[in-house]
C-alpha cells in the first residue's frame, strides 16, 4: 500500500509541474499578446492600424492627384493635336 501511496505522490508532483510549465507558457504569451496589441493600437503614438489607413488615404489623394494630371496632359496634347 506505501509503494502505491508513493506512485500517486509522483503523479501528483508530475501533474503539478506540468501545471506550472503550462501556466508559464500561458504568462508568456500574455505578454507577446500584450506587446502584438500595443504595436497593433499604438499604446499612446500611432499604432500599425492608423499608419496603414494613413497610408491607404496618402495613397488616394496621390492616385486623384496623378489621375488630374495624366487628363490635363492628355487634353493639351488632344487639343494641340486637334485643335
Amino acid at each position: 500500500m506505501e509503494n502505491h501511496n508513493c506512485i500517486k505522490e509522483t503523479e501528483i508532483a508530475l501533474i503539478k509541474e506540468h501545471v506550472k510549465s503550462v501556466e508559464c507558457k500561458v504568462n508568456s504569451f500574455d505578454e507577446k499578446l500584450d506587446r502584438i496589441l500595443d504595436v497593433l493600437k499604438g499604446n499612446g503614438k500611432r499604432g500599425l492600424v492608423t499608419e496603414v489607413e494613413l497610408l491607404r488615404a496618402s495613397l488616394t489623394r496621390l492616385w486623384w492627384f496623378v489621375s488630374v494630371v495624366c487628363c490635363t496632359v492628355v487634353g493639351l496634347i488632344l487639343k494641340k493635336y486637334l485643335g
